[in-house]
């Protein structure tokens, strides 16, 4: 038996003055573990956290910043904040070393399971042995998890990569840990903790994801909020280019840019004015879609000199449905990229844009503009599309067809109703990442400052209060 002084636990707590002392047994008593290098833990990593004076196991439960973390202990339902110094990693003293978690469940394993040798010793066949999946399984958003819709079922695993790209543009990557975490403690905030946050300028509320995960309950309000999620989606895509640039250069793939939703259907309204005989030169690139082609707002792409091709979507209104356009300004096409089940007849605004589209070419060259004159863009139909029975899934399945085409990649058997679920899943996570992640870590730590200056405060109000009551 041997006497034990605690250094952090004492006999009289407000004072804190006489350490407590304890009669405990040598087996009971261990060295400190060496201090740990560890620089951030990932999502269900098992730790050690120091809470009321000692350390407790759990595991994270939520990323909230990379020094901050939400804890869960084993023996407790409560989630805890902690600063990276006050975790560890969990370490058992075992013979006279330290020793991880994971060193002493594979010696156990290896004690226990019989390795192939043993059997081919006993004249016993060789079984091939199941290995454990190396990759790790990626849970769906907290707040993607529904009752009727969508139970909460084992994590799915990772969708495969497309080893053609680069993982920051891969279109079928899963999204790491930390993004699906940050985004789904985000949905869960409110009030004081709320962080504003927005995409292309526009607030970005909390419906705006949910929509875009639960399509299926928002048929009624589907067509605007689709608009709002596509725009949002080619802004990423938009981005990602821009980042990437030096990737797309050596690959080979032609330039090109994601316009906004409204943008192809107003050229269409132009048409008429340029049929008319009275009208002649510059007709058409005026106001908005003027600033889209120059350049001077978003995507920030000329025409002709930073883009050969244009990405956009049309609405199909009669079926209540989005085609996907690929506008080719070098080869003089149109692409259509259908996804629907159902046959569309010929759209009026693609046939007014395989006549618009260079008559834009040509005011872009300072050439006048001659309706009679003007060559009309071939329009074709893209083969071999996946296509989808729900019509709520009709914009995601454009937007990766799309994004597909942008990088080159013509397998699109990724593309499926069976996967939606998980590309929208993808989709939320690379939209919080692309355009708000950064804010939120930075609303995040004013945050916990806030939360830190306020329990100061508190703490020196009691202590106040109780100076005064002496």
């Amino acid at each position: 038996m041997l006497k034990v002084e605690y250094s952090t636990r004492f006999r009289d707590k407000e004072k804190k003055t006489k350490k407590l002392q304890e009669s405990v047994s040598i087996h009971s008593i261990r060295p400190q573990p060496p201090p740990g290098d560890r620089k951030g833990f990932e999502l269900m990593d098992k730790v050690e956290a120091y809470h009321n004076d000692g350390w407790c196991s759990g595991e994270v439960h939520i990323i909230l910043s990379n020094d901050i973390y939400s804890v869960h202990f084993n023996s407790s339902t409560v989630f805890i904040k902690f600063n990276l110094s006050d975790l560890r990693i969990p370490k058992e003293w075992v013979d006279g070393v330290w020793k991880m978690e994971t060193e002493i469940e594979v010696k156990q394993n290896q004690s226990v399971k019989p390795r192939q040798d043993d059997h081919a010793k006993k004249g016993k066949p060789v079984i091939g042995m199941k290995r454990k999946a190396t990759a790790q399984p990626v849970d769906r958003l907290a707040f993607l998890q529904r009752e009727k819709k969508r139970p909460i079922v084992p994590r799915n695993p990772p969708m495969p990569v497309t080893p053609e790209v680069i993982l920051p543009i891969d279109p079928f990557v899963t999204p790491e840990f930390p993004l699906f975490s940050r985004l789904g403690y985000w949905m869960q905030l409110c009030g004081i903790h709320s962080v504003p946050l927005y995409i292309n300028g526009n607030k970005i509320e909390k419906y705006f994801f949910e929509y875009l995960d639960y399509a299926e309950n928002n048929l009624k309000e589907k067509i605007i909020n689709l608009k709002h999620h596509v725009d949002a989606a080619f802004a990423m895509l938009n981005q990602k280019k821009f980042e990437q640039s030096s990737w797309f250069s050596e690959q080979g793939i032609p330039k090109a840019c994601f316009v906004p939703v409204q943008f192809l259907e107003t050229v269409g309204y132009c048409y008429e004015n340029l049929q008319k005989p009275d009208k002649k030169g510059i007709n058409i690139l005026k106001g908005w879609v003027g600033e889209v082609v120059r350049g001077l707002i978003r995507p920030n792409k000329m025409w002709m000199q930073d883009v050969d091709i244009v990405y956009g979507v049309v609405h199909e209104r009669l079926v209540d449905h989005f085609i996907g356009e690929e506008i080719h300004l070098m080869e003089n096409t149109i692409t259509i990229f259908h996804c629907g089940v159902h046959k569309v007849k010929e759209n009026l605004i693609i046939q007014k844009l395989a006549v618009l589209i260079p008559a834009i070419k040509l005011e872009m060259m300072n050439e006048e503009i001659n309706f009679n004159d003007i060559v009309p863009f071939q329009v074709k139909k893209a083969e071999g599309l996946p296509k989808t029975k729900l019509p709520f899934n009709c914009g995601l399945f454009v937007v990766k067809m799309l994004e597909c085409r942008s990088l080159g990649l013509k397998k699109m058997s990724s593309i499926n109703d069976d996967t939606a679920m998980d590309l929208r899943s993808k989709l939320c996570c690379e939209m919080f990442d692309q355009f708000m992640d950064k804010d939120f870590q930075e609303g995040c730590r004013r945050m916990v400052a806030l939360l830190f200056k306020q329990s100061v405060l508190v703490s020196l109000c009691e202590s106040t209060v109780k100076s005064l009551n002496c």
